[in-house]
């Protein structure tokens, strides 16, 4: 049956005619027809190794299913939050195929072992500690020599001139003379002894020598003095040291009946109690202003010195 248009300008199609159900007859005759033949093996079962995009699964791997709701246009694979076409795609600066992760660390070789306290060479241990036991040594000594000093309080001895001569002295045409000196040294330490060497006695005219001797040593106890005698004469050699103005002076001297003459004895001395001893030095005597009287104009001269010991400044 053919309905009319309608004003909407829709076209209908007829429905199709009902199906009707099969007759008895038709379904008996089909069960004889399987009865006189052999049954045939049941259909195998399949089932979809992938649920259909409906039924609220994701989609496998590998593949790419718009999920419902989702306008359609997009190829399939296609990252629908890509930039659109004709933009250009951001950069970060980074060369393309940059790896995201961090650089392999450095190597670095194992530390430097060091030395620790239990592991000291033992010979070094035994040099420090005979360094310290010889600073300690040392301390003790130098302490223990100024406490001796100081308790012992060294003192300088003294110098006596008791007299002196001269004989057969002569200044024309060559120096010549036959000197004769006696001295007294003492020793005034209570506790200390001394000790003298080396001695050497040089009589003086201004800058000239006019004679030079020497005695030997000894050593005084404490308390203890001793009478030097030192004799010695003038010669050709001394004249030397006496310049034609000095020995012109000397003679004009004498003439007037004496001449001032300078004494002047050194030596090395030490001191010693004992265990302790101290450095040894030099010590010099100056006995000056001594005054040969010649009279008559004679060759002899003797000290004035009033008949007493004339005391000597000492020079260490």
């Amino acid at each position: 049956m053919t309905l009319s248009d309608h004003d909407g300008g829709g076209s209908h199609r007829e429905p199709p005619p009902p199906i009707s159900p099969p007759s008895s007859s038709a379904i008996n005759s089909s069960d004889k027809n399987t009865d006189s033949t052999s049954p045939s093996p049941p259909p195998a079962t399949t089932y979809p190794t992938h649920a259909p995009p409906g039924a609220g699964y994701p989609p496998p791997y590998g593949s790419y299913y718009p999920p419902a709701g989702y306008p359609a246009g997009y190829p399939a694979g296609q990252n629908p939050h890509a930039y659109p076409q004709g933009y250009a795609a951001y950069t970060n600066g980074y060369p393309t195929g940059y790896q995201n992760h961090p650089p392999a660390a450095a190597y670095y070789g194992p530390p430097p072992t060091y030395a620790t306290a239990g592991a000291v060479n033992p010979g070094s241990r035994f040099l420090r500690s005979f360094i310290l036991c010889g600073c300690i040594i040392l301390t003790f000594i130098f302490l223990g020599s100024i406490l001796m000093a100081l308790m012992l309080r060294p003192e300088v001895p003294v110098y006596k001139l008791v007299a002196m001569s001269v004989t057969n002295f002569t200044t024309n045409p060559t120096l010549f003379g036959e000197w004769d000196t006696k001295m007294t040294i003492q020793n005034p330490n209570e506790k200390l002894k001394a000790y003298f060497s080396n001695f050497k006695v040089d009589i003086i005219y201004k800058d000239g020598v006019l004679s030079v001797n020497y005695a030997p040593g000894f050593a005084l106890n404490t308390k203890e003095a001793r009478d030097m005698d030192i004799t010695g004469s003038s010669t050709k050699a001394n004249e030397s040291t006496l310049d034609k103005t000095t020995k012109d002076e000397m003679e004009k001297e004498r003439a007037n009946g004496s001449i001032t003459i300078t004494l002047r004895v050194a030596s090395l001395n030490a001191f010693e109690s004992g265990s302790f001893t101290t450095r040894t030095s030099q010590i010099v005597a100056i006995c000056d202003g001594l005054k040969l009287v010649f009279p008559n104009n004679s060759t002899t001269g003797t000290l004035d010195n009033g008949g007493k010991p004339m005391l000597c400044n000492l020079y260490i």
